[in-house]
């Protein structure tokens, strides 16, 4: 039986107004990368996004993050 290659991304994206000049090109970033894992690595991508818009949100997310890493 063979096994399907899959990998798991968590794109996080500062949408704060200081980034407001950049969000566009980072969303069509995050579109291309998403579609390179999936057609030319031929990799299952399950994907999340999060973007943050303020700080108190951002030092819930580390703490979040943190602990999912620690699990793993």
């Amino acid at each position: 039986m063979r096994r399907s290659r899959s990998i798991d991304v968590l794109f996080l994206l500062d949408a704060t107004g200081s980034m407001s000049n950049v969000i566009a090109a980072a969303k069509d970033k995050i579109l291309e990368i998403a579609e390179k894992i999936q057609h030319e690595e031929a990799l299952e991508l399950r994907a999340r996004f999060i973007a943050y818009r303020c700080k108190s949100v951002l030092v819930f997310l580390q703490g979040v993050l943190s602990r999912a890493l620690s699990e793993v």
